[in-house]
């Protein structure tokens, strides 16, 4: 298939079945195979010819990213010289990731003769892994293997001996009776003992030289596996080829710019909000996830929250039908025979259905789709450069300084801790996607929250941690039942105090909630009785709400009591210390 009069080592060479997308030019509708031929040391594309066409290998650079959520539209760019005539320019090193039908070439010439006959896409896969080095690997596995079993043998063979020299040396019976029958002298046995003894030390010290020489032999079968399931791992790389097919009457300068759609990359907002004092700063940054395989050096980026891949059908509006309601059978009594009886069971009406139950039964399952409609461009006024890794990279692309009204949030009742909380107001010409916070007061990192959309003009209130130097008490002072006026009801009182004790050297504003209960029955009363200070404001759930300014060095204190008037004959839930 390949013409030319190159000179190639065809023994140095693979030939490797490549499946070309075409251009979608109209003249080009069908789907062809070619081969590529690889170096296979060196794996660098081969300057050909096909049927008698030049063939031109060009490195293309990064020049923009726009940047999705889950993708990329990637801009490259090249320059090169051709001579008049018919040229075939390939475009190299570009990640196999891509989406093939995404690919666009825009021709820039420095003459109007030239013509841009045909653009295709390849896949090249080449084969990373070293077979021979792999083979060589696995022998050397093997014999690893063995050695380590014959060394576990003759540690085993060398403990057998020295459990068996134990066994002599603790055997008493016989020796005593050699002794007592004049066969054995006390020196005779000293000897033995210490020629034992001496093939026991030389055993031991045998076992000791084997299980060094083991876990020697056990690290290098380790290393040797890591390297085989390291180079094993590498399996096929797989780059993208486009192929550019130019006509030109004369010698021109051109300038391709290459522009596709690059899966395996993405970002997603995420903040982070500090709070020196009273003064709130907000960094507005991009979390940037790339695994392309191709590093990003010093490109022009910018930042969607679009998805171009989020293609769908028109929706169409399907009938509405109405259809008589017919009640579910009753099911049989299992008391009963299976039989019909003369008087069968009365069905259930329709109208004895409730309303909330008909609407249930008649309510199709649906999805439920959501959409904000807000899509956000931000163009970074600098150029970056992102690494292809697997760990995310992050860029800043803006700080705000935010307008924020800082007070305590006290409800004594849920905790006695008094928080910190900031509410801030989107004064930017931005929207505040969602994502992560990390939060930080005074330079100490806090914790992380999230965020919410947040629109040009919205408000957002973030908690910032405890104050520590706030104290906050709450106790019941009063809790009594009197039956003094009517003799068929119960009058119960209450009264509650908070105290708050402000030991810092500054005036903090803070917001403090309570409650009294909330009857759910006509014939239950609950009345307040007594308040001080007046509540800044209330609500129809029985909610205090007092907005007060905590002097430094100082105790504030708040108290207020009500009554539940209730029949003498009705137990109540829900009442204080149930």
């Amino acid at each position: 298939m390949l013409k030319g009069r190159a000179k190639l080592q065809v023994s140095s060479l693979i030939a490797i079945p490549i499946l070309t997308f075409p251009w979608s030019i109209p003249r080009i509708l069908k789907l062809h195979v070619h081969f590529l031929l690889i170096d296979r040391k060196n794996y660098t594309m081969k300057q050909l010819k096909r049927n008698g066409v030049p063939m031109t290998d060009i490195q293309t650079t990064i020049a923009k990213i726009i940047l999705y959520p889950a993708s990329a539209r990637v801009t490259r760019m090249a320059t090169f010289q051709l001579p008049a005539g018919d040229h075939e320019v390939q475009l190299q090193a570009i990640p196999g990731t891509i989406d093939p039908s995404s690919v666009s070439v825009n021709l820039k010439a420095t003459s109007q003769a030239v013509v841009l006959r045909d653009v295709t896409v390849d896949r090249v896969v080449t084969a990373l892994a070293n077979r021979e080095e792999l083979a060589s690997l696995e022998a050397e596995i093997r014999a690893l293997g063995e050695e380590i079993q014959s060394a576990q043998q003759r540690i085993s063979g060398s403990a057998t001996k020295i459990a068996h020299i134990d066994g002599l040396l603790s055997e008493t019976r016989n020796i005593v009776y050699a002794l007592t029958q004049d066969k054995l002298t006390i020196e005779e046995h000293f000897n033995q003992v210490g020629q034992i003894d001496s093939k026991r030390e030389n055993y031991i010290q045998e076992q000791s030289t084997l299980h060094i020489a083991l876990q020697n032999l056990e690290d290098e079968l380790k290393e040797k596996k890591m390297l085989y399931q390291g180079l094993s791992s590498r399996g096929n790389h797989e780059n993208t080829l486009v192929k550019l097919r130019i006509e030109t009457t004369e010698e021109v300068s051109i300038k391709p710019e290459l522009s596709h759609l690059q899966r395996s990359c993405g970002w997603k907002p995420v903040y982070r909000a500090s709070l020196d004092g009273y003064q709130l700063k907000l960094a507005y940054e991009a979390e940037v996830t790339q695994r392309t395989g191709e590093d990003w050096h010093e490109v022009e980026m910018s930042l969607s929250t679009s998805q171009p891949m989020g293609f769908r059908d028109l929706p169409e509006l399907d009938p509405w039908y109405l259809r008589r309601y017919t009640p579910p059978r009753a099911a049989p009594d299992a008391m009963q025979p299976m039989i019909m009886s003369a008087a069968p069971r009365p069905m259930m009406k329709a109208r004895e259905v409730s309303e909330e139950k008909f609407d249930a039964l008649m309510e199709a399952p649906s999805a439920v789709v959501k959409d904000q409609g807000v899509s956000m461009h931000f163009e970074l006024p600098h150029v970056v450069s992102v690494p292809s890794k697997d760990t995310a990279t992050k860029l800043n692309i803006v700080t705000l300084d935010l307008p924020s009204e800082v007070d305590l949030l006290i409800i004594p009742k849920i905790t006695a801790d008094a928080f910190r909380r900031v509410k801030l107001t989107n004064d930017s010409k931005f929207t505040l996607m969602p994502g992560k916070v990390a939060l930080f007061f005074d330079g100490e990192y806090l914790g992380e929250s999230h965020f919410d959309l947040i629109p040009a003009g919205g408000k957002k209130e973030i908690s910032f941690g405890s104050d520590q130097r706030i104290i906050v008490e709450r106790e019941i002072l009063q809790q009594e039942v009197s039956k003094k006026v009517l003799q068929d009801r119960n009058v119960r009182a209450y009264k509650y105090q908070i105290k708050i004790t402000n030991s810092s050297s500054e005036t903090l504003n803070a917001e403090i909630q309570d409650n009294i209960p909330v009857s759910r029955e006509d014939d239950i009363k609950v009345r307040l009785d007594i308040v001080e200070p007046k509540p800044t404001k209330t609500d129809e759930l029985n909610r205090l709400i007092w907005k007060l300014p905590l002097a430094p060095k100082s105790t504030t204190l708040l108290r207020y009591a009500f009554v539940v008037e209730a029949p003498r004959d009705i137990p109540i839930t829900g009442l204080p210390n149930d």
